[in-house]
């Protein structure tokens, strides 16, 4: 991150040609943004602490420099066109969408790094409270020990009055709930760990194999002879893409089937869907977007959508498509201009706008953020390759479950498992509606032997017994003992030039739980 503040100055301009300018600034641009990822690489949450706001920030402010340097470039290009060929000039229009775009990516800027700021104030003034209150609930804690110590003396006759009690509570655990509570927790764990396991197991390495060989079929079939021209194309789509083997041929096979459905020959849907996807790597590199947005706006820039294809920097209508199969020999300028025609010359006029992207992928691959797709693809392609070795052993296990529920004998005893569970759900049913409706008694011995019931209801009325009689009493009579425990008898407060040191919402008060009296005596100790 030191490199940021050095370079604004870098970026010299040739305004002889401002297509090299602009290269240049997305170049400086690029070089900013990898720095400040490789920094917040090292922190947990970069958003979440002061450091890397701060380098947000900086950030920021460098790649808004070059973005105002970038747009100012367009606005002189595009108002010496118009002057030149006219506003209304193809290029000059093409210039101003450029413009447009640009002033977008600089107001979003400004957005975030306003953001950024505000979120950086707060968090400074989050951490002076955090302070103050750290400082407040370290002397709770010195009062809450001292009156730990002091309360447990008062309780210690309470104490032997509830020993028969717990111990009438413990016989009726040890009968009723001891093999139940050991049963099931036994079953829970065991289930749940099988459970994690194979969810993991599947969603990680399975199910990206399965995902493959799918795909895989699917480009045989879409593709036929030239299948193995694009399953060597997906091969090698990690390294010069980013993207991973299934990722790079699941989007080859959805472009292959669109050219195959419009007529075309299995080598030209072959060749434009693996120039497409190559296309889509480079322009998500070169607009830092995400390829699989790229490939679904390249998609619909084919049939017909000119829209999408605007942020891609491609701008195309109906009247240039005509021209374009017109020069290319598609149309004979009279009849209908059919699908297939359309979408080849859409797939010309793209990939002539889009030169200036096009290879991005291979120069920038050195970069923090290709080298980072670049690592994703290679471990997506690894568990893929794991679930390949697994997937047999899989199938011969989903197989062989299959057979075993098929079992009549199995199938009873799933039977008789949810008929067990619908007993239970049906004693829930009742135990609810008598509880109420306050029949205590008639709810337990819907669970319990009627034995155990009673134990149940004598214990609940010994319970009963001990609070009201033993210690809400005991509660009353050494009330003010209880909070003179809890307050405690003493403060320490330290003193400076003859003042207490306080806080800002800080006091001294004496606390009377057991008076009033005529007189007392506060014994001032100081320390030096």
């Amino acid at each position: 991150m030191g490199d940021l503040r050095e370079l604004g100055g870098k970026v010299s301009l040739d305004v002889t040609d401002w297509k090299t300018g602009i290269a240049e600034l997305n170049r400086a641009t690029r070089v900013i943004e990898s720095g400040f990822r490789a920094a917040a690489a090292g922190m947990d949450d970069w958003a979440k602490s002061a450091d890397g706001l701060e380098k947000r920030i900086e950030s920021l402010t460098k790649e808004m420099e070059l973005q105002e340097k970038k747009v100012g470039l367009l606005r002189k290009e595009y108002e010496r066109i118009a002057e030149e060929k006219g506003k209304d000039s193809r290029a000059a229009q093409e210039l101003l969408i450029k413009l447009n775009k640009e002033n977008e990516v600089l107001g979003k800027h400004q957005v975030e790094l306003a953001k950024t700021k505000t979120k950086l104030e707060e968090m400074g003034k989050e951490s002076k409270d955090a302070g103050r209150g750290a400082g407040e609930l370290a002397d709770k804690e010195d009062q809450a020990r001292t009156a730990t110590g002091r309360l447990k003396d008062a309780l210690d006759g309470l104490k032997a009055k509830l020993g028969t009690l717990g111990n009438d509570f413990r016989n009726l655990g040890d009968k009723v709930l001891k093999g139940l509570v050991v049963g099931i927790a036994g079953i829970v764990a065991a289930v749940a760990g099988l459970t994690v396991g194979i969810g993991k197991l599947l969603s990680k390495t399975i199910q990206p194999a399965s995902d493959l060989s799918e795909t895989v079929s699917k480009i045989g079939i879409v593709f036929g002879d030239q299948s193995d021209k694009v399953l060597k194309f997906g091969e090698n789509a990690s390294e010069s893409l980013g993207m991973s083997a299934n990722a790079a041929l699941a989007a080859a096979g959805v472009y292959g089937n669109l050219f195959r459905s419009m007529g075309m020959t299995e080598r030209a849907s072959a060749d434009m869907s693996i120039g497409l996807v190559q296309l889509a790597g480079d322009l998500a590199s070169f607009n830092n977007m995400n390829p699989e947005e790229v490939l679904d706006k390249l998609r619909a820039g084919l049939t017909g959508e000119a829209e999408p294809l605007k942020s891609l920097g491609v701008n195309i209508n109906e009247a240039l498509i005509k021209e374009r199969a017109l020069e290319l020999g598609l149309w004979n300028g009279k009849d209908a201009l059919d699908a297939s025609a359309k979408a080849q010359a859409a797939y010309s006029l793209i990939m002539e706008q889009t030169s200036l992207a096009q290879g991005d992928f291979a120069r920038t691959s050195g970069g923090l953020a290709n080298q980072q797709r670049i690592l994703a693809a290679k471990l997506e392609n690894l568990k893929a390759k794991i679930g390949q070795a697994l997937l047999p052993l899989i199938t011969k296990i989903v197989t062989k479950f299959q057979e075993w529920l098929s079992n009549p004998k199995i199938q009873k005893g799933i039977d008789d498992l949810i008929e067990g569970f619908r007993t239970i759900a049906d004693t829930i049913g009742r135990v609810m509606e008598k509880l109420l409706s306050g029949d205590i008694a008639g709810a337990l011995s819907e669970i319990f032997p009627k034995e155990t019931v009673k134990q149940i209801i004598e214990f609940g009325k010994a319970l009963k017994e001990v609070i009201v009689n033993v210690i809400i009493p005991f509660v009353k009579k050494h009330a003010e003992g209880i909070k003179a425990a809890i307050v405690g008898p003493s403060e320490t407060i330290p003193v400076q030039g003859g003042r207490p040191v306080l806080g800002t919402w800080q006091n001294v008060f004496f606390c009377e739980f057991d008076g009033p009296r005529a007189s007392r005596r506060i014994d001032v100790t100081g320390v030096w």
